[in-house]
């Protein structure tokens, strides 16, 4: 079961939707309060949580998206890596772009 949510027609949208990356951090939460909507955003580094208004968010440049996206997907072949020298053995991993085999012994971070 998907979770909905139901917004009186006199508000006005969220601009920013969970998930999305902005410069200070990941929003996690969207509510609307009396001055409209707060955003609450999970930095990475610091590990905490904030919460600010939508005029306090800002967005990353595209360049800057795609290189933290372009990170967490390297880091996450990393750990890929580990676990298959754990296992002992090759994966071949199935994305919807393509295939790959990641060979933890000589794994640069690179495709």
């Amino acid at each position: 079961m998907q979770a909905t949510t139901k917004i009186s027609s006199s508000f006005t949208e969220p601009l920013y939707t969970i998930g999305q990356r902005v410069q200070q951090g990941r929003i996690i939460g969207i509510n609307y309060v009396m001055r409209g909507w707060q955003y609450t955003v999970f930095n990475e580094d610091s590990k905490r949580t904030v919460k600010l208004a939508e005029s306090e968010i800002k967005l990353l440049s595209h360049q800057e998206r795609e290189a933290r996206i372009l990170a967490e997907v390297d880091s996450h072949l990393r750990q890929l890596a580990l676990l298959q020298k754990e296992l002992n053995t090759d994966l071949e991993i199935r994305t919807p772009c393509q295939e790959l085999t990641v060979n933890p012994l000589r794994y640069d971070g690179s495709l």
